[in-house]
């Protein structure tokens, strides 16, 4: 039992429920990875609008009706996966603690990670030690992907981590030794939805829903006009954004996304400001941005919600996948007058228990 919430663990099945569906996964009582695995899809997808309509709910006094947004691929559906090992186990936490569950092949993973993974788990096992990340991401339909290391990396991990380059599967490889620069072998980028994201900054994981996603952001940003995009990360939201007209300030603290989103830009109307996205900007006349998009993470954005309603921003489209930082800033804003216009939820991620919000918020 925790302060805010109570976890539970299933002794003993006594019936099949209505909904149940046999899982696809035969680790889905141990791995943490994809533990809604033996419920419905549409059962899965309807309590997660259900989730957030009731934090919504509950956090600024209104009922807020939510539009769930389904994505057909249940399996195969993973661009993006990161992996832990110890010593010489390699795979997802566990489902009940915090031990690594050796994943040699896994269900969700698309084309090509299974083949990354299998490439991974052949020429980097043998040599593993300590602890450390590892994350396998391809756009979806290339032919191969990346693969970033982050730990204390002895150096014959370090070693065989270079070797992976050109292998079944790899295009390229970042290694982030604790407490040294990074080092880039291969081609260390994914084309996703036309945007380039480096092997170690964020993108989203599921290929067809982060698409629609994108295209509910873009026609809910109104006509062409100024836009401010924080926590912009590669550009996913920004060149979408610029390409339909808009003139773009995007606003990213991390330096490798900020300087990949530099490089895209060409002769788009984007600025590209590396900096705090909870310290939101003014237009360069000292005017408010009449439309701002946040995307941020799991921790919120109370800091930009609270500049953007200072400076007098007008509408609000916002990103988030932790449906509680997202009521908690949405209550803020609501207390201050502002209206909840549109809530969509959109499935991507597939068999757990998370979703992707997007929020459309006005002040009269």
């Amino acid at each position: 039992m925790k302060k805010r919430h109570a976890r539970a663990r299933v002794l003993r099945r006594l019936a099949d429920g209505p909904d149940r569906v046999p899982p696809a996964c035969p680790l889905v009582e141990t791995c943490g990875g994809c533990p809604w695995q033996g419920i419905s899809r549409g059962t899965q997808l309807d309590a997660l609008a259900r989730h957030v309509a009731h934090l919504l709910q509950r956090s600024t006094g209104q009922a807020v009706e939510v539009e769930a947004v389904p994505t057909l691929e249940g399996l195969a559906w993973r661009s993006t996966a990161r992996l832990h090992w110890k010593d010489a186990r390699l795979g997802y936490r566990g489902h009940r603690d915090d031990a690594i569950i050796d994943v040699a092949s896994c269900p969700v993973l698309a084309p090509p990670l299974p083949t990354l993974l299998a490439t991974v788990r052949a020429r980097l096992m043998p040599v593993l030690r300590g602890t450390g990340t590892l994350r396998l991401s391809a756009g979806p339909g290339a032919a191969a992907g990346t693969v970033y290391l982050a730990g204390a990396l002895p150096p014959a991990v370090v070693s065989a981590a270079r070797a992976l380059v050109g292998a079944p599967g790899c295009q390229g490889v970042v290694i982030d030794c604790t407490g040294k620069d990074r080092e880039r072998r291969g081609q260390t980028e994914n084309l996703v939805q036309g945007v380039l994201h480096p092997a170690e900054a964020f993108m989203q994981a599921h290929g067809p829903g982060t698409a629609a996603l994108i295209a509910a952001v873009v026609e809910r940003a109104g006509p062409p006009g100024p836009v401010l995009d924080l926590f912009a990360g590669s550009g996913a939201f920004t060149l979408a954004l610029a390409q339909r007209g808009h003139r773009v300030t995007a606003v990213e603290e991390v330096g490798v996304a900020a300087r990949c989103l530099k490089r895209q830009i060409g002769e788009l109307p984007v600025e590209v400001v590396t900096g705090d996205a909870n310290r939101p900007p003014r237009q360069p006349d000292g005017q408010p941005y009449p439309v701002a998009v946040l995307d941020p993470p799991r921790a919120g954005a109370a800091g930009a919600v609270a500049g953007l309603h200072a400076a007098g921003t007008r509408r609000l489209l916002y990103i988030a996948c932790d449906p509680a930082t997202l009521a908690r800033d949405a209550g803020w804003l609501v207390a201050r007058g502002w209206q909840v216009r549109e809530a969509l939820v959109f499935d991507l991620f597939p068999h757990t228990g998370h979703v992707e919000t997007l929020l459309v918020l006005e002040r009269p």
